[in-house]
């Protein structure tokens, strides 16, 4: 039985061959992590507090020191563009884009996207809203982690909301796992939004909206009548997310160059699911990251009414689902006409 043994000196140089791959190995993930360079792009518009907020939140958290934060000017008509430049002036890291003109959310996001990715060589981008602030530690960390572990395209994290709307957005939702049924949904959502459109119209919007909650928190109680928690408590894979807090890998970044183009406001997570469901890239939600998001900032400045401020943003929302339908109906019917051939 001896003669089946290895003599020692050779057990003993595999061994040691066994522990310098190990190092190797460690030694270029160590390397690959350091030359990983991360952004943060964020949009403003009229909203100077809220947005050095959000970059402070993040100057705070950051678990590494030369992340990049890129802050895009949409054309704010109260100066507030040139007073964050102006604030951010002494911190390399911080960089202040004027647009001359309101690009809309996913264009004017692009621009930072694309100035991150191109000039500052970035290869984790994370588009946010400038009304979210950074709750955990280990931001990096965890992106780098989860990239490996996952090799996720889109990565979104735990939503932390005001206590009125306390319900966790991500998984924004357990979207169908085809065009079509997503056609169907968001053509629902848009019927469903007109008749809040009608209601406010004829300021009936509260009463709407009284019978509505008393049926979602009935749906949302068990059988022994306790609130369900709807906040998942791990890891998620092959989801929807929330787009108000969107981190972009190595695998998206080296792809894309930011969002589809096609709204002007709302429901670019549509888009972005049906992009990466096409090109078999993952979208991730992972609660290790928790951020806060005071939502709706941009509209306490546009009017003080809340039924002005409502009819604004499901005007807006209703023309965004329309053109995302008219997407994915024109894909459906290319997919189809190649399918032919």
């Amino acid at each position: 039985m001896s003669g089946h043994l290895k003599p020692k000196e050779n057990r003993d140089n595999s061994l040691h061959k066994e522990m310098d791959r190990d190092v190797n190995m460690e030694t270029e993930r160590r390397g690959r992590h350091k030359m990983d360079k991360f952004a943060f792009v964020m949009l403003n518009y009229n909203c100077f507090e809220a947005t050095v907020q959000c970059v402070q939140s993040l100057m705070k958290k950051l678990d590494r020191p030369d992340c990049i934060m890129i802050i895009v000017d949409n054309g704010s008509q109260d100066g507030s563009g040139k007073k964050l430049k102006k604030q951010f002036s002494g911190n390399l890291n911080i960089h202040v884009l004027l647009s001359k003109k309101n690009l809309g959310f996913s264009r004017g996001l692009n621009a930072g996207y694309r100035y991150a990715k191109l000039k500052m060589k970035c290869n984790y981008i994370s588009l946010i809203n400038n009304d979210t602030l950074l709750l955990s530690d280990s931001y990096c960390k965890i992106c780098s982690r989860d990239y490996e572990k996952y090799g996720y395209a889109v990565l979104g994290p735990q939503i932390e909301n005001t206590e009125q709307d306390s319900v966790n957005r991500n998984p924004y939702r357990a979207i169908e796992k085809n065009p079509e049924e997503m056609r169907l949904i968001l053509k629902r959502q848009r019927r469903h939004l007109g008749l809040h459109i009608l209601m406010a119209s004829l300021h009936m919007r509260n009463t709407y909206l009284k019978i509505r909650n008393f049926q979602k928190n009935m749906c949302r109680k068990s059988a022994d009548g306790k609130p369900i928690t709807e906040t998942c408590k791990g890891v998620v894979l092959e989801t929807g997310l929330h787009g108000c807090w969107l981190v972009f890998s190595p695998a998206y970044v080296s792809r894309f160059d930011g969002l589809e183009e096609i709204t002007f406001l709302y429901n670019e997570e549509w888009l972005l699911f049906h992009r990466c469901r096409e090109n078999q890239m993952l979208m991730m939600y992972e609660p290790d990251i928790h951020i806060f998001h005071a939502q709706h900032t941009v509209l306490l400045k546009f009017s003080k009414d809340e039924n002005d401020k409502f009819l604004f943003r499901a005007k807006a929302e209703m023309n965004s689902m329309k053109r995302v339908i008219a997407y994915i109906e024109q894909r459906k019917d290319m997919e189809q006409d190649l399918n032919g051939y």
